[in-house]
């Protein structure tokens, strides 16, 4: 029987070990997987997703909850894009990146809904993008930007659409082609006036001569009668 008893308590020591592996296990795989979490959500846009505004920024913006990793100090991998329901980009693509605020100087062109695409590379180095849209209603007679049909570059002129100067060369040579046309019209309508006043004139004449001779031979056959 004691042989019995001592036999059990052997095998016990062995399952609190087995548990103890389990748990750091787990850990390491939590602890692994922790960072992929990290990533710093969106604070604050400007303007706010959503929202209708009645003036133009200063500056589209936006702010995360912890400094953004900008690594080079020039903004690589970061970006920020404006654009209307006609795909026109609006902004001098000048970005700024400033602790936990990415930026660019803004400019909107007439009343609408706009699109603001936004990346940035978190604190714990990884990119995250978004977007917000929102409308701009103004109330008074702002100036409308022209928008770019190409994404703008930072210290580049912004490009316009070249739909008017093409319209403006259609519409130049209409002017000086009626009066030519006009001019050629008058011209062949004055030749056909003189050329049936001239066959008028000389049949008049042709009938007069004609008259004029049977006038003399009546004349002189009456003269002979009489004689």
């Amino acid at each position: 029987m004691t042989s019995h008893d001592t036999a059990p308590a052997i095998r016990r020591p062995f399952r609190p070990r087995a548990i103890a592996a389990l748990a750091l296990a787990l850990g390491i795989v939590v602890g692994a997987g922790a960072p992929a979490l990290a990533h710093d959500p969106v604070a604050t846009t400007n303007p706010a997703d959503g929202s209708e505004i009645t003036t133009a920024p200063a500056v589209f913006s936006v702010t995360t909850a912890q400094p953004m990793l900008d690594l080079s100090g020039d903004g690589a991998g970061f970006g920020l894009q404006v654009t209307d329901a006609a795909g026109l980009f609006y902004g001098d693509g000048c970005i700024t990146v400033e602790g936990a605020t990415l930026s660019m100087p803004a400019t909107l062109g007439g009343p609408g809904v706009y699109t603001m695409v936004f990346q940035y590379i978190s604190s714990d180095g990884h990119t995250t993008s978004g977007s917000v849209s929102f409308t701009y209603a103004p109330t008074d007679a702002s100036t409308a930007s022209p928008g770019s049909p190409t994404p703008p570059t930072c210290g580049v002129p912004v490009a316009t659409p070249s739909a008017s100067p093409s319209a403006t060369a259609t519409a130049e040579p209409t002017p000086s082609a009626a009066p030519t046309d006009s001019g050629a019209t008058g011209a062949e309508g004055g030749d056909g006036e003189s050329s049936t006043v001239l066959a008028i004139v000389g049949g008049l004449g042709a009938l007069l001569a004609v008259a004029a001779v049977v006038i003399a031979l009546v004349v002189r056959r009456r003269a002979s009668t009489t004689e």
